[in-house]
């Protein structure tokens, strides 16, 4: 009984599993269903040669990419002969391809490493792609995350323009780096806040293009307590023109049309776009910034009556409204 040397599955692809340099081996394919068939033979040689991966590469217009080969085995093997079958790329023979400038736009180039004078050879393709103008952050580019909670995590995703440009960018964390974790696929980075990150600090990260380090885009995630939950408002974080702050009340003194405003600082904190002033469950304003921060408050029948009012400043934050209760002790002098 012969020896098996190889197999070939239904797809074509041949496998030596027995071969010595120098074996033939006749290939032959039948169609289904008829007796007819074509041969082929195939010599196994004392060496083999592998383009590393990867072997498709899209390149713009001026750009270069060095190819690598594989020989087996190593001792005495012939030399690597690089070449290309396109006059609109060139390559060394240390397989640096480049693409000339005036290359076709989506031509398809093949790269062949052939063992000298063996006529044993692999091959890669390269296809040309326009030169990147720049870099975009798929919308949202800015997000609040939790700390620690199950809306912390998020994924950006980069796009390289024009949309046939390659696509391969280069991600880094330009700030905030210790406040979160974070993995890296392709186009893709995805920010997972840690449960101790500090409130209000923002991750801020970079997508650049791999051919073109001038164009990039940023995305920002700002550490939050509670992504749509309750909006905390300390009272510390409420301030005034003319009224003295004491232990979480505002005390009014024996002058009308006090100012109860927030600090500007404070807006910008919390990312407040608007805020609403209610007494007696009555919006008595209800203004977008700067103008809506101050509430002009005049207590009913003022100089004879004293206690606690109570006015809530509600805010707008994402598209919601949150609430905090300030109490007002009126004094009578």
């Amino acid at each position: 009984m012969a020896e098996t040397v190889a197999v070939i599955s239904a797809t074509g692809l041949l496998e030596l599993v027995g071969a010595e340099a120098g074996d033939k081996i006749e290939v032959k394919a039948t169609a289904a269903g008829s007796a007819v068939y074509g041969t082929s033979n195939v010599v196994v040689g004392a060496y083999s040669v592998r383009i590393d991966e990867p072997k498709q590469v899209e390149i713009p217009l001026g750009g270069s990419h060095t190819f690598t080969a594989t020989v087996s085995p190593e001792e005495d093997a012939p030399a690597v002969l690089w070449s290309v079958d396109s006059a609109d790329a060139d390559i060394t023979q240390t397989g640096a391809l480049t693409i000339k400038p005036a290359a076709a736009i989506n031509r398809t180039i093949k790269v062949r490493a052939e063992l000298e004078d063996t006529g044993i050879y692999d091959e890669a393709t390269v296809t040309v792609k326009p030169v990147p103008s720049g870099v975009t952050i798929v919308p949202p580019a800015y997000v609040e995350l939790e700390r620690g909670g199950l809306l912390g995590i998020h994924t950006f995703e980069a796009r390289v323009q024009p949309s046939g440009a390659p696509q391969q960018v280069e991600w880094t964390v330009e700030k905030g780096g210790q406040y979160a974790s974070v993995s890296i696929d392709g186009g893709r980075l995805t920010v997972t806040v840690n449960a101790d990150a500090t409130l209000n600090e923002e991750i801020v990260v970079k997508a650049t293009s791999k051919w073109d380090e001038t164009k990039f885009a940023e995305a920002t995630a700002r550490v939050v307590l509670k992504v749509g939950g309750a909006f905390e408002i300390d009272l510390n974080d409420l301030d005034e023109l003319d009224i003295a702050l004491d232990a979480g009340k505002l005390s009014i003194s024996d002058e009308k049309g006090k100012t109860l405003t927030l600090r500007e600082d404070d807006i910008a904190k919390h990312g407040i776009v608007a805020v609403r002033w209610i007494y007696e469950s009555e919006t008595v304003q209800e203004l977008p910034l700067p103008g809506g921060a101050s509430f002009i408050f005049v207590p009913l029948n003022y100089g004879t009556d004293t206690g606690v009012l109570n006015v809530t400043v509600e805010v707008l934050v994402n598209g919601a409204w949150y609430s905090q209760v300030v109490e007002i002790e009126v004094v009578v002098p």
